[in-house]
């Protein structure tokens, strides 16, 4: 049994209250990293970015249901996270073989909000609304 592992730090990219469904439906989030932890997964074969700064891409199949998410206070929570926030994650590391060859990735578990910055997606402009 592969044992989870729980990483903190500013995130990116957050699909977790709902998938991305962009290509297939997935869950995901991308958590800043230490250098040293980034050469070390990178080393090991594992998705790792370096793009102003230093990230891991967590995900999860939208088939295996929704990562679990709490807020700061340990509520499960629903809310759009934005870039930045700062979170903990729970993630399991996985790997396995086949034609195309060695996989390894990382398993979204579970998500803890611990500073919230607000998803900036549907902000109405001040002026939009109008009377009529």
């Amino acid at each position: 049994m592969t044992t989870s592992k729980i990483i903190q730090g500013r995130c990116r990219w957050a699909s977790v209250s709902s998938p991305n469904t962009k290509f297939n439906p997935i869950y995901s989030i991308e958590v800043e990293i230490p250098m040293d932890t980034y050469n070390d997964y990178l080393e090991q074969g594992f998705p790792v970015k370096e793009d102003v700064g230093f990230y891991m891409a967590i995900k999860r199949r939208f088939k295996k249901g929704k990562p679990l998410l709490f807020d700061h206070n340990k509520n499960p929570t629903t809310v759009m996270i934005g870039n930045g926030s700062l979170v903990r994650v729970q993630y399991q590391e996985y790997e396995f073989e086949n034609v195309y060859g060695m996989h390894r990735g990382f398993e979204l578990e579970a998500v803890q909000i611990l500073e919230l910055m607000r998803h900036e997606n549907n902000v109405l402009l001040e002026n939009f609304l109008i009377d009529a």
